[in-house]
């Protein structure tokens, strides 16, 4: 069974073993030698509490692996991340473009403008592999590497993240959406709020770790408790609400 979920601490050594067999057996990673383990967990660590970083498994297996992080270091360029993806040598059961595609949506909820690979000139397998999810070569650097006794060249390949065709919704930058959760077009994640069918999630509530909110229930409190089912008239006031909130979360879209 494959399966694509969020960077979890424990997925570290795997990771670990996937990036030092790129750094010694290629130069799709420039690093001379394996940077030491405990620096590398503390960089992924680090990585995963700010930007998108995601895995993917085959069967239970951690199979590959793909983040982003700042691009530039000025703060200007706030909007600009850098994407890194890697598998396993061998069969990557087609997860490659879904994992990249999870990877970018959720930069485009972050509100990410631009996201960069930066690529050995000699790796055509990435290069196409970026050209065919929408990334467009946007400058090189001849010889700027050297590894292994000889030089090697880099292609900037880059993807405008606005201009995806995927549903639009609006997520506030403090609301947290995790695990397997789909968003449908036009809805709204406000502050600290999580949503279901024809339910109301009251402001301040607490919906602790798998809970299951029933379609068209009340729910209050901390923690969050069901106090009833939503009537007729409360369901024609949230369809009003909707509509106004999806005003709201257009106007929101515009100002960044």
């Amino acid at each position: 069974m494959n399966r694509i979920r969020l960077f979890d601490s424990m997925d570290v050594e795997s990771i670990y073993d996937i990036y030092a067999y790129y750094v010694k057996n290629s130069t799709a990673i420039f690093d001379l030698a394996p940077m030491d383990k405990e620096v590398f967990k503390n960089k992924m660590l680090d990585t995963s509490e700010e930007y998108p970083f995601y895995v993917a498994e085959h069967d239970g297996e951690l199979i590959g692996y793909a983040y982003v992080h700042k691009a530039f270091t000025k703060e200007a360029y706030r909007f600009c991340v850098e994407l890194s993806i890697y598998f396993k040598k061998g069969n990557h059961y087609g997860m490659a473009d879904a994992l990249v595609k999870k990877v970018e949506e959720a930069c485009i909820q972050k509100g990410y403008k631009w996201i960069i690979a930066c690529i050995t000139d000699t790796n055509t397998t990435s290069i196409n592999f970026h050209l065919k999810h929408g990334y467009v070569k946007t400058g090189s650097l001849q010889n700027c590497g050297y590894k292994w006794n000889q030089w090697h060249g880099v292609n900037w390949l880059c993807k405008d993240l606005m201009s995806m065709n995927i549903e639009s919704y609006y997520k506030s930058s403090s609301a947290i959406v995790d695990g397997d959760v789909k968003i449908a077009k036009d809805v709204s994640v406000w502050h600290g709020a999580v949503i279901k069918k024809g339910s109301i999630v009251g402001a301040g509530a607490l919906v602790k770790e798998n809970m299951i909110v029933p379609e068209g229930s009340v729910v209050v409190g901390m923690p969050a408790k069901v106090i009833k089912q939503t009537n007729s008239d409360q369901i024609q006031m949230i369809k009003e609400n909707a509509d106004h909130y999806i005003e709201l979360a257009k106007q929101s879209l515009n100002k960044v």
